[in-house]
């Protein structure tokens, strides 16, 4: 999900576009949410689409749709701290890295959680 996503930022800097929007799941929002992805919720909407076309994928109660925007620099910054985070990735080479899914030791886990602070407090993100 993240390569899919930095796909997006690569694909935005390509074109000279410094934010978009997107209509997401709420089950992937619940996911998002746990990453910390710097996301930005449109409020107040109003769901207009219509009832014709893709009417289980707007209007399913179970798992409604969420308007979203982001900047693409936040979301930039966000992935670099990640994908160059040693303790949680690996490169094998310059197009393939691994997870290494490894339990983090107090200090790296405090080192890490400070870095987040930091990213939080540089971008004023808000959970």
């Amino acid at each position: 999900m993240l390569g899919i996503i930095d796909s997006i930022v690569q694909l935005s800097l390509e074109k000279n576009l410094t934010a978009g929007y997107s209509f997401i799941k709420k089950s992937l929002d619940d996911k998002l949410r746990k990453l910390k992805l710097p996301i930005h919720y449109i409020k107040p909407y109003d769901l207009i689409y219509s009832k014709d076309l893709l009417k289980n994928y707007f209007y399913c109660e179970d798992d409604p749709v969420i308007p979203i925007y982001y900047f693409r620099d936040e979301v930039k910054d966000y992935l670099n701290f990640v994908f160059n985070n040693e303790k949680l990735f690996k490169s094998i080479n310059d197009k393939k890295m691994i997870y290494l899914g490894q339990k983090l030791n107090f200090i790296d886990t405090i080192s890490q959680l400070f870095k987040l602070f930091i990213l939080k407090i540089r971008f004023r993100i808000s959970y």
